[in-house]
């Protein structure tokens, strides 16, 4: 660029640099309905580690994703159980950071547009190849993000819908740690060892 001194030039390369480089962000309202059963859960992700509060039976249980593993905990117990990789438990909904990446991937098909809880939308259907259900996703058309999934397969129809959508929010990385006090108990290993927190 004429006139711009090299110093500079390196300044401009290094914001480029760390904004390509920014870690995804997002947290909102989910709800999950199976059949006449419905699950109402607030998300947080920030990168590979995430962070879920769901209401059960009057308490609000936790489950979260940080550097050291995936625990899940009530708060008033005390004691959080750290999972194996592979167990099952609460995830969010995956792909979010790159949809239209995955979108393609599927091969998924444009069928319509729609208004979703107000965030106007793209509505895409493709069959996962994983698990054979025909998915149908309505992907807010302004952030390129999915507001809506309706997952039909053998065991019935799922839908997914989340609300409340804050994307690239500065979220501390403190969100994804237990609680001081609370102690965790690993279930992978033989003994059910307490964990040290960190």
């Amino acid at each position: 660029m004429k006139g711009v001194g090299p110093a500079l030039l390196v300044l401009l390369g290094m914001f480029v640099a760390v904004e390509s480089a920014a870690a995804f962000s997002a947290s909102y309202d989910q709800k999950i309905t199976r059949g006449e059963d419905v699950f109402v859960s607030k998300v947080t992700i920030l990168d590979e580690m995430f962070r879920i509060e769901a209401a059960m039976g009057g308490e609000t249980s936790v489950t979260l994703r940080n550097r050291d593993g995936i625990y899940t905990y009530l708060p008033s117990a005390g004691v959080a159980m750290k999972l194996p990789p592979n167990a099952q438990s609460p995830r969010p909904m995956e792909h979010t950071e790159n949809y239209p990446a995955y979108l393609k991937e599927q091969q998924a098909e444009r069928i319509g547009a729609d208004t979703i809880n107000g965030y106007p939308c793209a509505v895409y259907r493709f069959t996962n190849p994983a698990t054979n259900e025909m998915t149908k996703v309505w992907v807010w058309k302004e952030r390129e993000f999915p507001v809506k999934i309706e997952l039909k397969g053998g065991s019935g129809t799922m839908v997914i819908e989340l609300t409340n959508i804050q994307l690239g929010g500065v979220v501390p990385e403190s969100t994804f740690q237990l609680p001081p006090g609370i102690q965790a108990v690993d279930v992978g290993s033989p003994m059910g060892v307490p964990q040290p927190q960190h």
